[in-house]
């Protein structure tokens, strides 16, 4: 009897031994291993970098914009911004468009402007011109319009439109000092102006 008790501890004694080494073969076996950690962090690491590369790929290049001068025969003119490779055509329609009195065949409106330009859209009888006036900053009177004559010293709307109407009933100035034809513009106010004026 005494026997049969020694054997049955001696029974469970083995089993429990048994079932441990097996939860413990398993454990080591079944976890993660080092290699195994190494690789995954290495994967989390080249995807991490790949990302970023494929998105900067897709970024838009950044839209250059150019400002150029619309003036004359147009229903608003001014200063406009402009994407970079816009035409005449654009700046135009930029402004409102021609007026009723503007000469719409005068320039090419599929030529380019660029940064700076200017744009003046004649009306019958007046000078076309287009492209950069800033070689001297002078503004010429058998062209300029209301918004450039009012730029003169001196010269305010009422005057810009007797100027215009001279030459529209005269002809063009042949000289800057034609100017003192035009009703209002004396002597005195002709030497404040003419370093700003000029007729080509």
């Amino acid at each position: 009897m005494r026997w049969n008790s020694n054997l049955k501890r001696r029974i469970i004694e083995i089993s429990v031994v048994f079932a441990l080494s097996c939860i413990i073969f398993l454990a080591c076996n079944l976890g993660p291993t080092n290699n195994d950690i190494v690789l995954s962090e290495g994967f989390v690491e080249e995807e991490s970098d790949r990302i970023p590369t494929e998105f900067s790929s897709d970024e838009e290049p950044e839209e250059v914009v150019i400002v150029v001068y619309v003036c004359g025969e147009v229903l608003n003119p001014g200063l406009y911004s402009l994407p970079e490779g816009s035409r005449i055509g654009d700046a135009v329609e930029a402004a409102g468009g021609f007026t009723s009195e503007a000469v719409t065949d005068a320039v090419n409106l599929a030529d380019f402007v660029h940064d700076g330009d200017m744009v003046r859209i004649p009306r019958p009888g007046e000078e076309v011109y287009t492209g950069n006036e800033a070689s001297d900053g002078k503004v010429n009177i058998n062209t300029a319009g209301v918004t450039e004559l009012c730029a003169i010293p001196g010269i305010g709307e009422a005057r810009a439109k007797a100027i215009i109407s001279y030459r529209e009933k005269n002809g063009p100035f042949e000289i800057c000092e034609d100017l003192m034809k035009v009703s209002g513009i004396k002597a005195g106010m002709y030497e404040r102006m003419k370093e700003y004026v000029k007729v080509k």
